[in-house]
């Protein structure tokens, strides 16, 4: 049946029936460096792409397991792989022409089985078999004391349980999981490759099981802007077919059996996840085929948001700026994301690690889930999905945008959007309806293919960027007639740089697993990167995935605030004794402390670093376990502040860019996994006034205040220096000071008024003294 008038006719011709199932299988996050993903082991919700990482939504911002599981600011959502042969005899003896086996929508380990006893026919979802986490060392621990949600007065004690495994219920897990059945304890291993590895199993219906490790790089790696996902399929005979509900049983071994003309191929729906807070939500993300190694040498999907003509957003709005107050100006669509294979195998047997650049051989795009079964605009059975994939009527070029191709005219926009699909197979001739059924692997018994891919995205600076959404914000108010003059040529020219950091990405990915940077990299390219010096060909000692590595990160973090103290900053001593993974040799060098105010959308600002020396040491206290500690006495007494602790090094073990140190990843160490921060308490144990030779922000008076108030600070020595007043909700309200300011003491009065002169509504602000490194920020309340 052509597969044209199958679709045109689906509601005359049925779908084939699929079981109940659920977005509920397990995940595990993949928080390392500014690249964020979720491997999973189900799709729907997961293999999220976070550039950057760490933007929380505010749609969840309770503090529950959905908020840690994925609720961040998202630039594509679900992702799946699918599976054609044909001529596969199942274990009864009977023969199927066309046989299919994917993974689109959720499919939760406690629904009915997906190839059952009772519907031989049924061909659909493939089965998850595990998930397993490696690390490097044990999870540092993360132990906060936040304000009680029930309590005004009362603080809570949050030890965070990074999922040890399947016992306990506690009040806080990390990775969260909405998935059926025990999560495995994390395997320790000191001898990783890389300081996280996470490992998932699949089994498709036709006994070929799909193994995915997934690798990643630490904040301030120059691949800290993608993972690898490595990919091993096995003719292993093991079916998806099973009689038993929950768990999966192994179903039926299929022995000696031959997989023919073997087509796999993977879907990622461009559909992102901003809480509907962005200008054009979904609506116009833009997608195609490109060869970041060069010409022939593998193609990658690269998606990006775009500004498309629309009455009901006037204007340039490249990287979707948000308008809501919460985001401080932060652009939602500031990436653009890659992902696609940087190695695929030729063939099994000999074949197995040999590249063929050539793949994918198969790049396409279609509605949100692909060519699975169940939609109007669904192949209608397994012949029907091997005529889409490979009969070639569908084979974008590359290059060339799916919005500029009549073919998609009807699968675009909206708030599904579409998904590239991208797919690997030994070509035996053109891509055409007679050559359908000769295109694929063939794969004896036992034998293996393999496929690496890289998953990643390039963009501009997270405060280059929020300046951009910023600036867009303010012209839309004081020009909303104007519509052209809310960002400027300059600004979207510096957004669409995005797409070079991405090759970046591309070229760093293919250099850590060939050991060379692709042919088509030159020295100005290095340059432009941030990567003069860089070492093009990896030496010899160091294989695929390996790059140099920062400190271990401390064991753990603690953060609570203490009357008369400020807040208490306390951090585990290991890195001072772990010597570098690669070379053995000692290369700590210190600490650093960060810091956000007010928000987690707040920028993370250094507020202290040194060597460990400048920290003391203190014992154990309770819960709070022995290690170093630094008191943050500049503070506002009611705001709230989260912090991140990094060990860095002296960059002299870093034998891909000598001299470059590195620090190990904030997310280890990170208090903003919970939406509340700690709070500075009422009194702290400093003299609060401004005074020559000093960094002080005095409290302003009169407090509370109508219309005006007198706000006075001291700085030690002249600076570039900010005072600005903010929202609650962390949006700017008046900048005050921006400018170059001379040692001494200094006072300033706020009429009362915004930045637009108009007067602001009564209630409590924020305002905020930047110096250099130093920062203080305090609370006042205006009342009308």
């Amino acid at each position: 049946m052509n597969w044209r008038k199958g679709v045109l006719f689906a509601g005359v011709l049925g779908m084939v029936a699929v079981p109940a199932v659920f977005a509920n299988g397990l995940q595990a996050q993949f928080h390392l460096g500014r690249f964020w993903t979720n491997p999973e082991n189900e799709p729907a919700e997961s293999s999220l792409m976070c550039y950057p990482g760490g933007v929380p939504r505010n749609e969840w911002s309770d503090g529950s397991g959905q908020q840690l599981k994925r609720s961040w600011l998202t630039h594509t959502r679900k992702h799946g792989g699918s599976m054609l042969t044909i001529d596969w005899t199942n274990e009864l003896g009977t023969l199927y022409a066309d046989a299919y086996s994917y993974m689109y929508r959720g499919n939760d380990t406690s629904s009915p089985p997906r190839y059952r006893l009772d519907k031989p026919d049924a061909f659909n979802y493939l089965y998850a078999v595990s998930i397993q986490e490696y690390m490097r060392f044990p999870r540092p621990k993360l132990i906060l004391v936040v304000k009680s949600a029930t309590s005004a007065t009362g603080d809570t004690l949050i030890d965070f349980i990074f999922f040890p495994g399947s016992a306990g219920l506690d009040q806080f897990k990390y990775p969260a999981s909405g998935g059926k059945g025990p999560r495995p304890d994390v395997i320790v291993d000191p001898n990783l490759v890389t300081e996280l590895k996470i490992n998932t199993v699949w089994r498709y219906i036709m006994g070929v099981e799909s193994i995915r490790d997934v690798y990643g790089y630490g904040q301030t790696s120059p691949h800290q802007d993608y993972v690898f996902t490595d990919y091993k399929l096995v003719n292993n005979g093991i079916s998806g077919r099973t009689a038993n509900d929950h768990p999966p049983s192994d179903g039926a071994t299929i022995q000696n059996q031959v997989i023919n003309k073997m087509l796999w191929w993977h879907t990622r729906h461009l559909k992102d996840e901003m809480a509907n807070v962005a200008n054009q939500q979904c609506g116009d993300q833009e997608m195609m085929y490109v060869e970041p190694f060069g010409a022939g040498n593998h193609s990658v999907m690269m998606a990006w948001d775009v500004d498309l003509d629309d009455p009901t957003s006037p204007g340039p709005d490249w990287g979707d700026p948000i308008e809501t107050a919460f985001f401080e100006g932060h652009l939602a669509g500031n990436a653009y994301i890659v992902n696609g294979p940087v190695f695929a195998s030729a063939g099994p047997g000999a074949n197995y690690g040999v590249d063929d650049p050539a793949q994918p051989a198969f790049r396409t795009v279609w509605q949100e889930y692909g060519f699975d079964f169940g939609k109007t605009y669904s192949p209608a059975d397994p012949a029907q999905a091997r005529e889409m994939i490979a009969d070639g009527s569908l084979q974008m070029d590359l290059n060339v945008g799916f919005r500029d191709d009549a073919r998609f005219v009807n699968y675009v926009g909206g708030a599904n959007i579409a998904s590239a699909i991208w797919g690997y197979g030994k070509l035996a001739g053109p891509l055409n309806l007679a050559n359908v059924r000769q295109q694929g692997y063939d794969m004896p018994w036992l034998d293996s293919l393999r496929f690496v891919e890289v998953m990643g995205a390039g963009g501009i600076d997270v405060e280059e960027a929020r300046r951009i959404g910023n600036a867009w914000n303010t012209n839309k108010l004081a020009n909303p007639g104007d519509p052209a003059s809310w960002m400027s040529a300059a600004d979207i020219a510096l957004i669409q740089t995005g797409r070079d950091t991405a090759m970046k990405a591309c070229a760093l990915a293919y250099w850590n697993f060939h050991g060379q940077m692709p042919a088509n990299v030159t020295a100005t390219d290095l340059a432009k990167w941030g990567l003069t010096g860089f070492v093009t060909s990896k030496p010899a000692q160091y294989g695929p995935f390996d790059a140099p590595d920062a400190p271990r990160p401390p064991g753990f973090l603690s953060v609570r605030p203490l009357n008369r103290v400020g807040i208490e900053v306390r951090w585990g001593k290991e890195a001072e004794t772990t010597p570098d993974h690669d070379t053995k040799v000692m290369d700590f060098a210190g600490y650093r402390i960060y810091r956000q105010t007010g928000t987690r959308m707040s920028p993370m600002v250094l507020i202290k670093q040194g060597p460990a020396s400048d920290f003391a040491e203190v014992a154990a206290d309770g819960a709070f376990p022995a290690g170093r500690v630094f008191h943050d006495v500049n503070v506002t007494p009611g705001v709230d502040y989260w912090y991140a602790v990094v060990a860095y090094d002296d960059g002299t073990q870093n034998w891909e860019l000598p001299g470059h140190s590195m620090e190990s990843t904030r997310w280890w160490t990170w208090s903003g996994y919970m939406n509340k921060g700690a709070t500075a308490p009422e009194y702290v144990g400093v003299d609060a006034s401004a005074a020559p030779g000093k960094f002080m922000l005095a409290q302003n008076t009169p407090n509370p205040f109508n219309p005006t108030t007198t706000i006075k600070f001291s700085l030690a020595s002249s600076a570039q220096t900010k005072l600005v007043v903010y929202s609650l909700t962390g949006q700017v309200v008046r900048t005050l000071i921006n400018g170059q300011t001379a040692a001494g003491v200094h006072s300033v009065v706020w009429d009362g008024n915004d930045n637009m002169g108009r007067p602001v509504a009564s209630g409590v602000y924020l305002y905020r003294l930047t110096s250099g490194t130093n920062e203080m920020v305090r609370r006042m309340v205006l009342v009308r």
